[in-house]
């Protein structure tokens, strides 16, 4: 505790030796930003929510680096191009970022799916701490994509653009195979209700049968008895097999749609709001830069002095 005691007063010895210094550069810089601030106008910002099939999140956050490089460039004609908007309102985009959404609880889920699916031999040993260490942020399902513009009503018109990014070939025949699997799969469901029908009927039929039969048998209470049985048996075996089909249905139903996108769109971009979070203010961000070049100006002179005294006392 001392010690770290020690290396607070020191550096709050060295800030009060070079406080002017410091608080000028900071100033400057707060200054700075502000004018910029001021010049630029306001930012405003919404948010969109996707869910990505297919891995097709790591097209999705490729495609996203070279919209913010596209921005950098101010190649609006390109821009414009993506989102079908005026070459204007592609000036006035600043930013974009994506990240998962719910990363945490993503993260979870995703293990317990992976627990719940997999031989407990291997997975004995497979902490969560192993698994959390081969997911990757592009590897998750569902993201986060938030927008900036000096443009307050430009945003609705993104959210097409955003969505087609990920739409390329190769994750369109993976949706198109996608729908041919849970069509065949439905159709061999069906089957299997009409086969099922089929057998019910086939089971009514077997049960008449044997009525008649022991109707005309001396020993009517016995047989009916066995017949009643068999008939319970049946009808059990027909349920069992109708909730089995039920929930395979049900299964592909839940499939078809997660999967009815490439891309799908939970939350669409609505009209912006005003940033107005400290850290991304231009006056703090650049107040800052100032702050952390005045240290290491100040760092960088008094190295050059160590090393100038101990060039003369060594040589």
């Amino acid at each position: 505790f001392k010690s770290i005691l020690h290396y607070i007063i020191l550096t709050l010895i060295f800030l009060r030796k070079n406080l002017i210094f410091i608080g000028l550069s900071t100033l400057i810089g707060a200054v700075f930003g502000f004018g910029l601030n001021s010049y630029k106008g306001s930012i405003y910002q919404s948010e969109m929510i996707v869910d990505t099939n297919f891995g097709s999140a790591k097209v999705l956050y490729t495609k996203i680096d070279l919209i913010n490089n596209l921005i950098k460039i101010k190649d609006t004609v390109e821009l414009a191009t993506i989102f079908n908007i005026s070459n204007s309102e592609a000036n006035s985009l600043e930013d974009f970022s994506i990240e998962p959404y719910n990363k945490n609880e993503q993260l979870l889920n995703d293990y317990d799916n992976y627990i719940k699916n997999t031989d407990t031999i291997y997975t004995k040993e497979f902490t969560i701490e192993k698994y959390l260490k081969r997911k990757q942020d592009v590897d998750l399902y569902n993201h986060i994509i938030i927008a900036t513009s000096k443009n307050i009503t430009v945003f609705p018109k993104l959210t097409s653009g955003i969505k087609l990014l990920a739409e390329n070939d190769y994750y369109k025949t993976m949706f198109a195979e996608k729908q041919k699997e849970f069509l065949l799969t439905e159709q061999e469901i069906k089957k299997d209700f009409q086969n099922l029908d089929t057998l019910r009927r086939r089971y009514n039929d077997v049960a008449r049968l044997e009525a008649v039969k022991n109707n005309n048998t001396a020993s009517l209470n016995l047989s009916t008895s066995s017949t009643t049985n068999n008939t319970k048996n049946y009808d059990l075996d027909v349920l069992k097999l109708n909730s089995i089909l039920v929930n395979k249905l049900n299964n592909l139903n839940s499939e078809k749609i997660k999967y009815n996108n490439i891309v799908k769109v939970v939350l669409s971009y609505q009209v912006g709001t005003k940033v107005n979070k400290l850290t991304k203010k231009p006056l703090f961000i650049f107040g800052f830069l100032g702050f952390c070049l005045s240290i290491l100006v100040i760092l960088g002179i008094r190295l050059n002095k160590y090393l100038a005294n101990y060039q003369t006392t060594k040589v």
